[in-house]
């Protein structure tokens, strides 16, 4: 029954207050399709059968209730630098060992 369960984190562009975390715990009390319901301060992480519910509906009833979704933010310049030497590296390297060691 596992496979048919996706998860998902929704982060909170705001701290949520208590009243909020306790409201959208009970929103989804009656609800079939979704399995576990864990809000904190930082977001909510959902359990959902695949079958009843897609990822975009979960996130079309989050947004219709009042929550803000944090958007993914663009890696900075320190991230993008790391991740082009490792690419490179990739590139040229494979997944061998250097020959000088």
């Amino acid at each position: 029954m596992a496979e048919y369960i996706n998860t998902g984190f929704y982060k909170s562009e705001q701290p949520l207050a208590t009243w909020v975390q306790k409201r959208f715990n009970s929103l989804f009390d009656n609800d079939r399709g979704i399995e576990k319901v864990t809000v904190s301060r930082e977001g909510i992480y959902i359990e959902y059968n695949i079958y009843n519910y897609s990822e975009q509906q979960i996130t079309e009833l989050l947004t219709n209730n009042g929550f803000i979704i944090m958007k993914e933010q663009k890696p900075g310049f320190f991230k993008r630098q790391i991740q082009y030497l490792a690419k490179s590296n990739y590139k040229n390297y494979g997944n061998r060992k250097p020959d000088c060691c």
